[in-house]
């Protein structure tokens, strides 16, 4: 949605998003064009309690786990991901009794989940993390807030590197900056066989079933109408995000 084809909106027009704001990616959407025409834009809050999104993060890395023939009960799973991705996923394989080490690379996040039951590390510099990796079954990717690299030649370990450590372990991708090349090179076993790239997901919620995606998308439509509605009635873009936040699952950027 560039700037042309924001000139061609009339000026009641809305943009709903159908996923959080912090998901925003300069190239889908030109948002600063949007502001000047006063074209009213808002994200959707997929941690609603009416939505429950991220909560099938964890679910669909079940999912994953599982069809790979790897337990989650009494098996070693390593979790990368920050935020919602990390925390969900976290939460529901130490729910169903797996031994779980979560890499965050938000320091802040770890020091207030200090009551989680699973070992926390910002990082794989420690000798803790480095012995569970050592016995790990698989390793969940699910970093989808920060950009950097995770493995590969640009981060502080690449595949061939975790080989050397653990070369039994499972690469599961449902979103995350990794090398592919690196990846495919050390002969690890991976899943799925396309990878995303950094800021999209190789694997999205819609994996374990219809109901996350008609959910997501259903909601994604109530924060359309309400803020069309509010902006058709008269409403200033302000006086309309305000309404679609108090009536829809709506989310406005920070």
């Amino acid at each position: 949605i560039d700037e042309e084809m924001i000139a061609c909106m009339k000026p009641t027009a809305v943009i709903s998003l159908m996923w959080e704001p912090w998901e925003f990616r300069a190239e889908d959407l030109d948002l600063k064009a949007c502001n000047e025409r006063g074209i009213a834009v808002l994200g959707t809050d997929e941690g609603s309690t009416r939505l429950r999104t991220f909560e099938f993060v964890g679910v669909t890395a079940l999912k994953l786990l599982l069809e790979l023939d790897i337990e989650v009960l009494m098996s070693n799973i390593v979790v990368v991901g920050s935020g919602p991705f990390g925390e969900n996923t976290v939460k529901k394989l130490t729910e169903l009794g797996g031994n779980v080490m979560w890499i965050n690379f938000d320091e802040n996040e770890i020091q207030q989940n200090d009551t989680c039951a699973c070992h926390c590390f910002k990082n794989f510099g420690s000798s803790e993390s480095l012995e569970f990796l050592s016995s790990a079954d698989a390793i969940v990717l699910v970093e989808h807030r920060y950009p950097q690299q995770i493995f590969g030649p640009s981060a502080q370990m690449d595949f061939m590197s975790l080989k050397s450590i653990n070369d039994g372990i499972t690469v599961i991708h449902i979103c995350g900056n990794i090398s592919v090349p690196d990846l495919k090179k050390s002969g690890l076993r991976y899943f799925p066989k396309n990878i995303g790239s950094e800021g999209y997901m190789s694997v999205t919620t819609a994996y374990v079933g219809p109901r996350p995606l008609i959910d997501l998308h259903t909601a994604g439509l109530k924060v359309g109408e309400v803020l069309a509605r509010g902006r058709l009635s008269g409403k200033s873009v302000s006086e309309a995000k305000k309404l679609a936040m108090d009536l829809a699952p709506a989310k406005d950027f920070d």
